[in-house]
């Protein structure tokens, strides 16, 4: 909602999927239980009612400045092709697919993720 306010944007592993999965928890929004257990934490309806609230993609639409979007090839919460479409929909995104990185990223990995990021910032440093 502030694009001024931000000079650039890295997201690792984003977890675009956040509506849809609420939406599949909760298809009747006028039936979301007070609290779920959501991986493992007790969440209140707040959680899928703000999640169901907005179209992240729209807003993605209000940024123009430089994105790098780093996701893993594996990640078994959030397929990559959530961060395809982000970068898509980004007027000026990367997006840098580590193959075989799941959710989080660990190892070499991590290293990757680490140096394109810090790259990134380097240059918009310049």
């Amino acid at each position: 909602d502030r694009p001024e306010e931000v000079a650039g944007l890295i997201a690792l592993y984003p977890a675009y999927v956040i509506a849809d999965d609420a939406r599949k928890r909760t298809p009747d929004i006028d039936n979301i239980p007070d609290t779920m257990d959501i991986m493992g934490l007790k969440l209140g309806s707040i959680y899928n009612r703000d999640a169901m609230s907005f179209d992240i993609y729209d807003q993605m639409k209000k940024y123009d400045g430089r994105v790098l979007i780093i996701h893993g090839t594996n990640d078994s919460l959030v397929p990559v092709s959530y961060s395809e479409r982000a970068a898509d929909t980004f007027a000026n995104a990367t997006l840098i697919k580590i193959e075989g990185a799941d959710h989080g990223f660990f190892g070499e990995a991590a290293e990757t993720a680490a140096q394109r990021s810090l790259e990134f910032v380097t240059d918009a440093l310049r």
